[in-house]
């Protein structure tokens, strides 16, 4: 299942050239943009979560290639802080720092009461 914010290629056609660049395209859960337009984060059912900045050059997005134990379904930005909130199949949910790009906070789903 690959799901995207609306229209996300149809205004980011680079993301998706870098994405298939990249050759990761069928294996992505779902892909986000970032308060800042010209950066989008992924997530994939190979347990990673990568950053991408099509200003960048090829091969510089940061990556995370065990971010979770299982498939990793959600991803979200925090608008005001450089966090992001990733979700998986492994029942985590973590929080990324991503000015050191490193977990702040992991959470058991299970053991989050409702």
């Amino acid at each position: 299942m690959f799901t995207l914010q609306s229209d996300f290629f149809g205004f980011y056609p680079t993301a998706l050239l870098l994405l298939l660049e990249w050759g990761c395209l069928d294996t992505i859960s779902e892909c986000v943009l970032s308060p800042s337009p010209q950066v989008f984060a992924s997530c994939s059912v190979d347990q990673s979560i990568r950053i991408w900045d099509i200003r960048a050059p090829p091969n510089s997005m940061l990556s995370a290639n065990e971010a979770h134990s299982s498939d990793i379904n959600v991803i979200s930005w925090n608008r005001s802080e450089p966090f992001l909130l990733s979700g998986g199949d492994d029942g985590l949910l973590k929080v990324w720092d991503l000015r050191q790009f490193k977990v702040k906070t992991n959470s058991n789903l299970s053991e989050i009461n409702h």
